[in-house]
């Protein structure tokens, strides 16, 4: 699949709304009792120049559906929904089965939950296989576990391109207080074939972020931004964001380093229209791949080279001993872990881990057990 002038859709959600979904119901469920209404939305983005759609299928999981009794129905609705989407695409674009958040963590994630993470998104990711989507979108990710769950559990299942994107809050980090670099470069490590942002209004930050994200990667990166914050206009909310003004935007995120566009919230077939306009021809770029290497835990990175780093021993209170470290000015912690138990207390203790982790281990099952679940890159020495 070439990712050249690719140009994704738009929003879904507030189109839904337009056509008459209330507010509360399961998407998914409303969807397929109204079928003209998804295709109509979909198709006036091909028509717009979207050459990808994303399929429905956002919280098609079962901890999702499960909140309206339909857990049971993962791979029927999986199934028709992207039906629907390929229907609407009639051969003009591709369709990526979309994954998003189940709302069972926000934040570090013990062993025992990323297990059931990876079953949930496992099962999603096997039925959207099964519906042979061409691509895959982890998409409007607030926490890294999250995101690294539902990555593996694909790349479990399958070897098509998997794309991964972040919602950030104002200050520029994942609504669970994490790095966006930290998610990039842990889920590069996992396989993703593209990384960026979506479901964020602040094209300053949007941009920023691009330019930090360029400097740390030779991935495409991509971004979605909303049409800017609703108002209520007689009692409805309303985007206001032009079309020009996103196309506008779409320029700048361009020379910021992204290489993959559509819209997100409050986005319309004319949105995306006007920034296939401004960026579907420019050149796709290569990218080099960034010198140096880095180590990151959820809430930080750091460049592996002229850190200053320290040993953490197994004796000391660890939180204690972290907060200190941080104190003294320590970008990265070492730690020798020689046993199950130190395994296990690093992992049921990683909401304390801020600074980024160098490794010492020989045990080849604790280096897999401690790669499967840390929410990092783990660097060994």
């Amino acid at each position: 699949m070439k990712l050249s002038h690719m140009i994704l859709d738009g929003a879904n959600g507030t189109e839904l709304q337009r056509r008459g979904m209330p507010p509360g119901c399961c998407s998914e469920q409303w969807i397929l009792d109204h079928p003209e209404a998804e295709l109509d939305i979909q198709r006036c983005y091909v028509e717009a120049g979207s050459t990808a759609l994303l399929a429905p299928t956002f919280g098609a999981n079962r901890a999702s559906l499960s909140r309206y009794g339909l857990g049971d129905r993962v791979a029927e609705y999986n199934r028709r929904l992207v039906e629907l989407s390929r229907e609407a695409a009639g051969g003009r674009a591709l369709v990526a089965g979309d994954l998003s958040a189940t709302g069972l963590v926000c934040g570090a994630a013990e062993p025992a939950l990323f297990d059931t993470l990876l079953e949930v998104f496992g099962e999603q990711a096997e039925a959207l296989e099964a519906a042979g989507v061409d691509f895959y979108m982890v998409e409007t990710q607030i926490s890294l576990p999250e995101a690294k769950a539902a990555v593996m559990a694909i790349r479990q299942r399958s070897d098509k391109p998997v794309f991964a994107s972040f919602t950030m809050a104002g200050n520029g980090r994942s609504f669970a207080g994490g790095e966006i670099a930290s998610a990039l470069l842990t889920l590069e490590k996992l396989g993703i074939s593209a990384f960026g942002i979506n479901c964020v209004d602040d094209a300053a930050l949007i941009e920023r972020t691009l330019r930090q994200l360029r400097g740390l990667t030779a991935l495409p990166l991509l971004v979605q931004a909303n049409a800017g914050l609703p108002e209520t206009v007689e009692g409805k909310s309303v985007y206001t964001m032009t079309p020009e003004t996103m196309a506008a935007d779409a320029r700048r995120y361009y020379e910021a380093g992204a290489d993959i566009f559509g819209s997100c919230c409050g986005s319309r077939a004319e949105h995306i229209r006007a920034i296939a306009e401004a960026v579907g021809a420019l050149p796709f770029r290569s990218h080099s791949a960034p010198a140096g290497r880095y180590a990151c835990s959820e809430y930080r990175f750091v460049s592996t080279e002229g850190t200053r780093c320290e040993r953490l021993e197994a004796k000391e209170n660890w939180e204690e001993a972290l907060e200190e470290m941080e104190q003294r000015g320590t970008e990265l912690c070492e730690l020798h872990l020689e046993n199950e138990e130190q395994l296990e207390r690093l992992l049921n203790a990683q909401g304390s881990f801020r600074l980024p982790l160098r490794v010492r281990c020989a045990n080849e099952d604790i280096q897999r057990r401690l790669e499967r679940y840390y929410t990092g890159t783990v660097q060994y020495f």
